[in-house]
């Protein structure tokens, strides 16, 4: 019998069988035609159109499509009437998998059929077999509350999660060489054991999660430990040319003292900066590559400890004169006084004399941003030529970037090629390797024509996750110039998990890359020109990123 198994999970696909990427292509047009109906109110020609969807074995053999085009039969099917085949089809979706029994009690294409008794058994089957799945992968007793000290069990049985959530759903394994997780896993359980309280548990959990150096990988400790965790003085810091310098100064005593924004940060509890670094603050960051572990240290980790404590901090003023200031680590209650400085999700002006459009697109993770962009396109698409800024977006959702980026361009094409594992036990068992899924993700261009002019778009470290999507994209069709430094290198779907206590973990769970193949993850978006922010620039209060693109635009680029 395993013999069989094994001949009929070799075999060629069947010649002219379609493939996923032509499926998930194909489906894509069908399913905007009949969104299109629906809206309309044509209800029968959209349940025609998936009848005739639900007889294509190519697009049915795709999971989340049959589940999709099979969910939205039995709405077309209440919708129109015909309870008895809208009743079928749902029982055929939730056979198929359970699904959110709240998205099926919501929505409003089953009013006709809700009160049947048939569907309160279909939803009431539907929601066991979520509830049973949710206790699987999600137990409440990995949902302990947070308490000073917790069992040792409970936190062997936070490691042992953390270990076991990536060890079958990280992504990037095949890039650590001679690394073994297990044996890593044998390592740390003393330390979790030993851990004086909550707070130093959480902060060797976050030490064990740093080890897969991976920006979408790690720990959040609880919000009650934070205040012993990442407490920190009234001073935001800034990495400039390899040297941290103070940002913005909070604390009155450090202004007293001569610190302002430039005063570069020499030294911490007597060691040199990024000495202290590397002893107490960059074992603990989860990053890609040395910029983004190296900016995010600085920025939110450097001067990190227990609230109330004190920390000496050494510097050197743009004269040369060196001094010592102590400063005491703020709780959040006193952090408050201080609000981190938000900027606007979505910038636009003009500059140059109203030559060139800039855009500043600062977080994705908002759909609102779409509706900033979509407000401002008609002034946007008149300007000789557009800056598009994305310095300082931290990611979101990388659909709002791809529908954004949509407008700009004239030309469509594949934008990134993703792939995750897949882990089939009895593969396992016959001594197979593991297998990838791979996807192609592209975007659609613009019908008016895109924006006409030139196009450069401000990337540097503080471009991470969904911007690197919208970067890379951009970049991969030539859409125009990336002008700044490399970006952050790290982009990936997590997947985000409870731990005992009241924190939480992630892990990266998809490689992703242009879609030519070319690797970016690890490394960065490199940058046409380079330009990057000075010392000096930054004690003046310039944007010398910002200068250079607009420097190229008043030449070749226009």
């Amino acid at each position: 019998m395993r013999v069989v198994i094994l001949l009929l999970l070799l075999a060629a696909p069947a010649a002219g069988q379609m493939s996923e990427k032509d499926a998930r292509l194909l489906y894509q047009q069908r399913d905007a035609e009949r969104g299109r109906l629906w809206r309309a109110g044509e209800y029968g020609k959209a349940v025609a159109l998936l009848q005739a969807m639900a007889a294509d074995p190519g697009l049915m053999a795709v999971p989340e499509i049959r589940g999709g085009v099979r969910y939205n039969l039995a709405c077309g099917y209440s919708l129109v009437g015909k309870k008895v085949e809208a009743l079928a089809m749902l029982r055929q979706v939730v056979d198929d998998g359970p699904i959110d029994p709240a998205q099926i009690e919501r929505d409003p294409d089953f009013a006709n059929i809700r009160s049947l008794a048939a569907y309160g058994e279909i939803l009431n089957d539907d929601r066991k077999r979520w509830e049973a799945r949710q206790r699987f992968w999600d137990s409440p007793a990995m949902r302990t509350p947070y308490r000073e000290n917790l069992s040792e069990d409970e936190r062997v049985a936070g490691l042992v999660r953390f270990w076991s959530e990536a060890k079958y759903n990280f992504a990037w394994f095949d890039r650590l060489v001679d690394f073994d997780w297990d044996a890593k896993m044998v390592e740390f359980l003393p330390r979790v054991r030993a851990a004086r309280n909550t707070a130093g548990y959480y902060r060797v959990l976050m030490e064990f999660a740093a080890l897969l150096k991976d920006g979408h990988t790690g720990v959040t400790p609880p919000s009650e430990a934070r205040d012993e965790l990442r407490s920190w003085p009234g001073l935001r810091l800034a990495l400039v040319e390899h040297r941290v310098l103070a940002a913005q100064v909070l604390d009155e005593a450090l202004s007293a003292a001569g610190v302002k924004r430039g005063t570069e940060l020499t030294t911490v509890d007597g060691l040199p900066v990024w000495e202290y670094g590397a002893r107490f603050v960059m074992p603990f960051e989860g990053s890609s590559t040395d910029q983004d572990r190296e900016r995010h240290a600085v920025l939110y980790d450097l001067l990190s400890g227990a609230r109330g404590s004190e920390v000496r901090l050494g510097f050197t003023d743009e004269e040369g004169r060196k001094f010592e200031v102590a400063a005491t680590r703020l709780g959040a209650d006193r952090r408050q006084r201080y609000p981190e400085p938000q900027r606007p999700r979505f910038e636009f002006r003009m500059l140059d004399g109203g030559r060139v459009a800039y855009v500043a697109l600062n977080a994705f993770t908002e759909d609102a941003i779409v509706a900033d962009f979509q407000k401002a396109w008609p002034e946007i698409r008149k300007a000789p030529a557009l800056l598009l800024d994305v310095r300082e977006n931290g990611g979101g959702n990388g659909g709002n970037g791809s529908r954004i980026l949509s407008y700009l361009i004239a030309k469509g094409g594949d934008v990134a090629a993703t792939r995750t594992r897949l882990y089939r036990p009895a593969y396992r068992a016959w001594g197979r390797p593991e297998e990838w899924q791979t996807q192609t993700w592209s975007v659609e261009p613009n019908v008016d024509g895109g924006f006409a002019g030139p196009m450069v778009l401000l990337v540097g470290p503080g471009t991470f996750s969904a911007a690197e999507d919208f970067a890379s994209a951009f970049d991969g069709l030539k859409a125009g110039t990336l002008i700044g430094e490399p970006t952050g290198g790290s982009t990936g779907q997590p997947l985000q998990f409870a731990l005992p206590g009241g924190g939480w973990a992630r892990v990266c769970t998809l490689q992703e890359r242009y879609a030519g193949g070319r690797e970016f993850v690890g490394f960065g978006i490199q940058p046409k020109i380079r330009a990057a922010p000075t010392v000096a620039d930054f004690r003046a209060g310039r944007d010398t990123v910002l200068e250079a693109a607009l420097a190229y635009l008043r030449g070749a680029g226009r």
